[in-house]
């Protein structure tokens, strides 16, 4: 298998797989409350994991968090280390 078409595959399924997730509660969901609660709660619950994916990539391409600071300099980087554990 050619190496770009192993990674549109590799891109491809994780979508696929959250759009089955997705479009699978969405049933349920109509079936027991309210379309505009259903439409307003899938976008809002997709931020939280967004929020950390976004912040992720800051981190990894620049080597500084949201912030501008360096992970792991200061006195409270135990702390920091803690807490993402």
């Amino acid at each position: 298998m050619p190496h770009q078409t192993y990674d549109a595959a590799l891109r491809f399924a994780p979508g696929a797989m959250t759009a089955a997730s997705v479009f699978g509660l969405a049933a349920p969901g109509l079936e027991r409350g309210t379309l505009p609660g259903v439409t307003t709660g899938a976008p809002v619950g997709g931020v939280g994991p967004l929020d950390r994916a976004v912040l992720r990539r800051i981190r990894v391409r620049t080597g500084r968090d949201a912030r501008g600071r360096v992970p792991g300099a200061g006195p409270l980087a135990v702390v920091d280390a803690v807490i993402v554990v």
